[in-house]
């Protein structure tokens, strides 16, 4: 596996999956938030083209580590979800 991780470009669950394995998420943190602090207690308005919040390259972290399937820990992962999750294809 680890081989096939160094030299390929293979994803990285792709090449664990056999082992069975089970996710256990020890964190996740919002890097961004859409909306200021307080947003919810100022008096409302109509939004304006302005006010369109500039979204970040870096939104989201996960850390987790995964088991086999006989609950032995193999990896510890940390994944950054970026702004390309709002790249949306117009079909």
């Amino acid at each position: 596996m680890n081989r096939e991780l160094d030299q390929t470009d293979t994803p990285f669950g792709k090449v664990v999956k056999p082992l069975g394995f089970q996710r256990r998420t020890l964190s996740a943190e919002l890097l961004w938030e859409p909306l200021p602090h307080g947003w919810e207690l100022q008096p409302s308005h109509a939004p304006r083209e302005r006010d369109a919040p500039t979204v970040p390259h870096e939104l989201l972290r996960h850390r987790a580590v995964l088991y086999t399937a006989t609950q032995q820990p193999f990896s510890a992962v940390v994944e950054t979800y970026t702004s390309d999750l709002f790249a949306f294809r117009a079909d």
